[in-house]
């Protein structure tokens, strides 16, 4: 009599994705039994909260699949017992990531103000970024200015660069700013007018033929509207 002696022989594969967020998504446990007889497996992944057993005839596959979703980066255990122990871990990255950048002066000159600003896709999927702005003189509940704006980001492109630009006069303001992916923001800064001075001769009005040193002082005025987060001076002198 010829006896053949056999064990389990279970292959296992996970499948999960590279990027992931906001919407579900799945992780997939492929198990086959390779073997010639019956064999038993328990899948647990404590993330999803998954526990699930399976007896595989011979020649049998089997996949055990766990939804969830991340708005974070996270990473997963897949822990399998029975008739194969093994424990293996899978990360996944989360794909909506941007990076967003302005550069808000604490000063301008009345007339044309521009404040530029870029926005990236640092993650691995692409997505759409709804851009929000607001402009407030200091005190003011009703802004002076709205825009709503809408940018396609994808991973590994350039930074998408854009502008602010308004027409404003003297006194101080509030930007207020939030893209889709980053929080709310907020930034003052004052509007000064153009072309306030005065320079004074601090030495008679006559001189000699040839070179004369001729002192003079600079007296610059900037009249602060309402409030301001800023502490500046009204009036400074410079020579």
């Amino acid at each position: 009599m010829l006896v053949e002696v056999v064990e389990p022989e279970i292959s296992t594969a996970i499948l999960s994705p590279g990027f992931a967020g906001d919407e579900p998504f799945e992780i997939k446990i492929k198990i086959a039994n390779e073997g010639k007889i019956d064999a038993s497996v328990t899948c647990v992944i404590p993330e999803t909260g998954t526990n699930e057993s399976l007896t595989l005839s011979p020649g049998e596959e089997r996949i055990i699949q766990a939804s969830t979703a991340i708005t974070a980066t996270k990473t997963y255990t897949v822990q399998l017992s029975g008739d194969i122990e093994k424990t293996e871990s899978r990360t996944v990255q989360y794909g909506y990531v941007e990076n967003f950048n302005m550069n808000i002066l604490p000063a301008y000159r009345e007339g044309t103000v521009s404040i530029g600003y870029q926005l990236a896709n640092a993650g691995g999927l692409p997505f759409e970024s709804n851009f929000n702005a607001s402009l407030f003189i200091a005190g003011a509940a009703e802004p002076l200015f709205s825009i709503n704006r809408r940018y396609n980001l994808y991973p590994g492109a350039d930074p998408t660069a854009d502008v602010l630009q308004w027409e404003l006069a003297p006194g101080n303001y509030i930007l207020k700013y939030q893209t889709t992916k980053s929080g709310p923001g907020e930034s003052i800064f004052i509007v000064t007018p153009s072309g306030i001075g005065t320079i004074t001769l601090l030495t008679p009005n006559n001189h000699p033929i040839g070179s004369s040193d001729i002192e003079f002082k600079i007296t610059i005025v900037i009249p602060l509207v309402g409030t301001s987060a800023y502490s500046l001076p009204s009036k400074w002198e410079t020579r």
